[in-house]
This record gives structure tokens, sequence and C-alpha cells, in this order.
């Protein structure tokens, strides 16, 4: 399977439903642990929130340019690939940073997530 295709396959929905969907799926991860697993936790609720956006936004962008005619089915894939490149190196970046405790998770969170 490919990457693009793992990722689509991984998000629920195209819709998204904010951080109560993030907790509820991952409940209190860390209660009771050391703050790598609330740190890895945070990490992955980015990471899952990400998804969600580039789903929707990629969906919306689909949908604009279907409608004027103007998109090839190359074309469509190409504009998917950049879609999952473009989210997964900002997301990256704050994830990993997360999952490595080098940024606070309740404020990354704060942040990134609705």
């Amino acid at each position: 399977m490919t990457e693009l295709g793992r990722l689509d396959s991984e998000s629920a929905t195209t819709a998204d439903p904010g951080p109560e969907a993030d907790a509820e799926r991952l409940g209190d991860f860390d209660a009771g642990r050391g703050g790598d697993a609330g740190a890895s936790a945070a990490a992955e609720r980015v990471r899952a929130r990400g998804r969600r956006v580039r789903r929707r936004e990629l969906d919306t962008a689909l949908r604009r340019l279907d409608e004027r005619g103007d998109l090839s089915r190359d074309e469509r894939r190409v504009l998917e690939r950049l879609a999952a490149r473009l989210t997964d190196a900002m997301v990256e970046q704050w994830a990993s940073k997360l999952a490595d405790g080098e940024v606070d998770s309740e404020t990354a969170l704060g942040l990134l997530t609705e």
C-alpha cells in the first residue's frame, strides 16, 4: 500500500471532529505514567489532526477543481502526493519535537489542535 493510501485509510472521516475526538480515541494515555507517554500521545494527536486537516483541505481543493473540469487523473494523483508531503513535513516537525520532549505538550496541543 502506498504511503498516501495508508494515510488516507487511517483518516476516519473527511470532517474534522476536533480535539474531543482526539481525546476520546487516545484517552488519558499518560495517566500514571511518565512524561514520555504524554509526549508520545500528544505527538500522535498532532499527527492525527494533521491527517484529518490534510484530507479535508485536499477534498475541498479536488472538489473545486473537478467542478471546473480542470483536473486529469494524473494531476489528481500529483496533488494528493503534494498534499501528503507538505502536511507530513509541517506536522512531523512539531510531532517529533513533542515526542522527544523538546516542546511542552500542553502548549503545542493548544496551538495545533482546536
